[in-house]
């Protein structure tokens, strides 16, 4: 991820191993994988984006899509907060990120769509709160990336 001038890696993330990394998007490609699309969670924040080989690649060009979930109760670390959202344009392969709330995706999957929701609660530190879908995203057969509905 990009911030400022500076290019950050996460390793516990696609960055932390790039040849890896690459190495599984050029069989993806190879096979002519279409719309393949990678689920995972837990990194305390929602995360939608294409998954390129280097961030100042086209998106529209990804050969994956990546549908990250939140955690149910951790909090993301605060004072990562606000450098992740002001990097967030220097990073077009993000399509959205969220990190104050908690919850889960909810996937319904088709032959023409995969879509998903993603699903929040109001709090989390006692009994009783209230789930709601805050977002709803598509990645649609035959198209790249997912898109906010």
């Amino acid at each position: 991820m990009r911030h400022n001038d500076a290019l950050y890696r996460y390793l516990k993330s696609w960055d932390g191993d790039p040849a890896e990394r690459n190495r599984i998007l050029d069989q993806i490609t190879a096979a002519r994988v279409p719309n393949p699309v990678s689920l995972s969670g837990d990194i305390h924040s929602y995360l939608i984006s294409s998954v390129v080989r280097n961030v100042a690649d086209d998106p529209r060009s990804a050969p994956m899509t990546e549908l990250v979930g939140t955690s149910i109760s951790a909090q993301w670390p605060e004072p990562l907060d606000k450098p992740m959202a002001q990097a967030l344009p220097l990073n077009p392969h993000v399509n959205d990120y969220e990190s104050q709330q908690r919850g889960y995706m909810r996937c319904t999957l088709t032959r023409d769509s995969l879509l998903t929701d993603l699903r929040t609660i109001d709090f989390t530190d006692k009994p009783g709160g209230t789930v709601r879908t805050s977002k709803r995203f598509v990645v649609e057969n035959g198209k790249t990336g997912a898109q906010e509905i």
